[in-house]
């Protein structure tokens, strides 16, 4: 998800769009109010952000959602201040406009894969899907490579980890950084869009089991 801005306009971002599903947003207020909707991989914040602080918004964000925040720093004379200010606030990164997909894609794995790679690496499987935790990759039946984000690789490599138990929502919400009133909520979106992938990419309709009024666990 993009904040727009005057150094950070809708549609300026280059490179494979298909790689990297970007979210143009008009406002802050607006972008707070998405975040639960949309369950970001990250919100990307320019430093010539209107209307409020780059600092504040970093801080309410990282407080309230738990969602990765990047500055971005713009063509702005305070841009260096700013993002000073941001990264002190807790920002999980810095970027300087103009952005590439392949940037931002970079800065996001960066971020979620240091808790992919908090364990012991190698490859996690189950009849029927494979995953590489180095090359972050996942392979399902026939070796058809998925295309995930960065949250549900880690949501499927959290449940891989956990089977044949399940992990129960609030515990998968705190495992990938989802916070606030509506966390819950959040991750049964974030499994729901994992099983569709899966489902497109061949593999079967039963392998992310949902344990009714529980949790979610991969069927080894």
């Amino acid at each position: 998800m993009v904040i727009q801005s005057p150094s950070l306009p809708a549609g300026s971002i280059t490179g494979d769009q298909a790689s990297l599903s970007l979210d143009y947003i008009a406002d802050p207020v607006t972008a707070l109010l998405a975040l639960d909707h949309l369950v970001p991989d990250a919100l990307v914040v320019p430093t010539d952000v209107v209307g409020v602080s780059t600092a504040a918004l970093v801080s309410g964000v990282r407080q309230w959602s738990g969602v990765p925040v990047v500055v971005a720093l713009g063509q702005d004379v305070t841009a260096i201040t700013v993002a000073a200010e941001a990264v002190a606030a807790g920002c999980h990164g810095l970027l300087s406009v103009p952005l590439t997909t392949t940037e931002i894609a970079a800065r996001i794995r960066d971020v979620l894969g240091v808790q992919v790679h908090s364990r012991a690496r190698g490859v996690l499987a189950v009849p029927g899907l494979q995953v590489d935790l180095d090359a972050m990759r996942v392979l399902a039946p026939g070796g058809r490579e998925v295309t995930l984000s960065s949250l549900q690789f880690a949501c499927l490599v959290r449940l891989l980890r956990a089977a044949p138990a399940f992990l129960s929502t609030a515990e998968l919400a705190d495992e990938l950084g989802l916070l606030g009133a509506n966390a819950d909520e959040r991750t049964r979106r974030v499994v729901h869009r994992l099983r569709r992938r899966l489902i497109e990419s061949g593999c079967t309709a039963d392998l992310l089991e949902n344990v009714r009024g529980q949790g979610y666990r991969v069927a080894a």
